[in-house]
């Protein structure tokens, strides 16, 4: 319920132009390790592998806020879609003046028509592997975030076999 609300909020300041954006240099493995604190819990329910590879000194250029924000929605987007004893990794590197990080599990994946509708505002969000609901706003926001840091944020998917979603956000500077 709280991370409904935080997105709801999110999006709407977003939306008006109001949402706090203060970017500064920040550790890509500390930002990761601290969404995977907060969904450990989740993860030790539904049996999932959450693997991290992330080089301790990878810096990003980016709003911390907004960073976290798309983190945990794509994160527990994967909880969500992944079956009990499944896989998610969450890989960080660099490759020149980019950081990506990508966050790849072997869920139940999407359709090419399901992947084509994601940014819709009226998309209705499909049920979890155990009836979890959503609202489809998570990943809305998270483009509207990374868009907002300077970033780019891409999603490969395919049925029955998972989805990854990368982010690309620039270097410290």
């Amino acid at each position: 319920m709280n991370t409904l609300l935080d997105n709801q909020l999110n999006w709407s300041l977003l939306q008006t132009d109001e949402i706090p954006y203060v970017p500064k240099d920040l550790n890509v493995y500390e930002e990761v390790d601290e969404v995977c604190e907060i969904i450990e819990q989740l993860t030790m329910v539904k049996k999932i592998d959450l693997i991290v590879e992330a080089d301790e000194s990878l810096s990003v250029f980016a709003d911390s806020r907004a960073l976290q924000t798309v983190l945990r929605n794509i994160v527990t987007n994967s909880l969500k879609y992944t079956g009990e004893s499944g896989r998610i990794s969450i890989r960080a590197e660099q490759k020149g003046s980019i950081v990506t990080i990508a966050i790849k599990d072997n869920g139940v994946g999407m359709s090419q028509k399901q992947l084509e509708s994601l940014q819709l505002i009226n998309k209705i969000s499909q049920e979890g592997t155990n009836g979890e609901k959503g609202t489809g706003l998570g990943l809305i926001l998270a483009y509207d975030l990374v868009e907002m840091n300077k970033g780019e944020l891409r999603i490969n998917s395919v049925e029955r076999v998972g989805t990854e979603v990368i982010i690309s956000l620039p270097i410290s500077v």
